[in-house]
C-alpha cells in the first residue's frame, strides 16, 4: 500500500471498470437523521442546561432489554470461533467486501471503508455551496476532520470517493485517534495498526497530552485550535469511535454514550459556521447528517 504523505491528498487509486453515480444502489438499510434549524443562525442552548432532565428510561423498553439479554445468554455454551463462523455463513452480505477487493484497486478495504463509501455514494458528500464555488475556480476545496480514526479506513474511503468522482479537488484533512505510540493508553482500547498513520503522519494530531483521547475537554479545545490553524475550512467530520463492550454487551449503548457525546461536541466545535456543513457521525450503525450554519 503506497500513499502520498502530502497533507493535501493521498495517492490516487485506480479503479477497475467504470463507476458512475447512477450505478450505485441506494441501500435500504441507510438510516438518516436530519437536524435542521429554521432560524437564520442556530445557537446551542446554554451549557448549564445540559443533562439537567431526569434520566429517561421507559419501563417497557427495559423489560424488552431484559428478555433479549436472557435469549442472548443461551448462546454462552457456544465457542466464540464457532459462533463467528456461523454468523459469517448466515450473513447474505459476507461476500461484498471480498468482491470489492477483487474488482477495485483500493487502499484499505474493510467493513468501515465500505460503510463510509456507501454513505458518501448515497448522500451529498461535498456541500453544494463548496462544489459550486469550486466549479468557478476549477478546483473544489474540501476540508475534513476524522475523529477516532484508527486504523484509517474512513480516510482511505473518502480519498477513493473524491479521486474517482471529482476531476479537481484540493482536499485538506486532519485525523486524530488514541495514539498507538503513547504507552499510557489502554492497549485493549487502542488500535495499534498504524500503516496509514505512518504513511500520512503529518495529517495526524494526538492533541494536547499526546494521548489522542477526545474524552478530555482540554483535548477538544486543543483540536479546535489546531484545526483552525491548519485547515482553511472544515466541511466534513467523521467519527466511528467505540468502546470494547464484550464484558457487558447488553449495556453497549450506555457504555459508549460518553464517547459519542464527546464525538458530537468535538464535531460541532470544529465544523465551519456560515456554511452548509455536514457532520457524519457513525454511531451504532446510524447516520446522522447535521446541517450547521445558514439555510438557503
Amino acid at each position: 500500500m503506497e500513499m502520498d504523505s502530502s497533507p493535501a491528498c493521498l495517492k490516487l487509486p485506480s479503479v477497475a471498470g467504470e463507476e458512475t453515480k447512477d450505478s450505485i444502489p441506494v441501500s435500504v438499510a441507510s438510516k438518516v437523521r436530519v437536524i435542521k434549524c429554521k432560524e437564520e443562525k442556530f445557537v446551542l442552548p446554554p451549557t448549564h442546561s445540559y443533562f439537567t432532565a431526569p434520566m429517561w428510561m421507559p419501563h417497557q423498553m427495559q423489560i424488552l432489554k431484559d428478555d433479549l439479554t436472557m435469549v442472548k445468554s443461551s448462546l454462552n455454551g457456544f465457542r466464540v470461533d464457532e459462533w463467528h463462523l456461523h454468523t459469517r455463513n448466515m450473513n447474505p452480505l459476507s461476500s461484498v467486501i471480498k468482491n470489492i477487493r477483487e474488482s477495485v484497486t483500493h487502499e484499505f478495504c474493510t467493513v468501515a471503508w465500505c460503510k463510509l463509501f456507501e454513505i458518501l455514494s448515497c448522500h451529498q458528500a461535498i456541500p453544494k455551496s463548496v462544489e459550486e464555488a469550486g466549479h468557478q475556480l476549477n478546483e473544489i476545496e474540501l476540508g475534513s476532520v476524522h475523529l477516532c480514526e484508527a486504523p484509517g479506513a474512513f480516510v482511505a474511503a473518502l480519498n477513493h470517493y473524491l479521486k474517482t468522482r471529482y476531476e479537481s479537488v484540493r482536499w485538506d484533512w486532519l485525523a486524530t485517534t488514541l495514539s498507538p505510540y503513547y504507552e499510557g493508553n489502554d492497549r485493549s482500547q487502542t488500535l495499534i495498526q498504524d500503516q496509514i498513520i505512518l504513511s500520512t503522519l503529518s495529517n495526524w494530531v494526538f492533541l494536547e497530552d499526546d494521548t489522542g483521547n477526545i474524552m478530555n475537554s482540554k483535548n477538544i479545545l486543543n483540536l479546535r485550535n489546531d484545526t483552525s490553524k491548519r485547515l482553511k475550512h472544515v466541511h466534513l467530520v467523521t467519527a466511528d469511535g467505540s468502546v470494547d463492550c464484550a464484558n457487558a454487551p447488553e449495556d453497549q449503548e450506555i457504555i459508549t454514550s460518553d464517547l459519542h457525546y464527546c464525538e458530537i461536541m468535538a464535531a460541532l466545535a470544529i465544523l465551519d459556521q456560515g456554511w452548509i456543513a455536514y457532520c457524519l457521525v457513525i454511531m451504532n450503525c446510524l447516520f446522522f447528517k447535521i446541517m450547521w450554519g445558514r439555510w438557503k
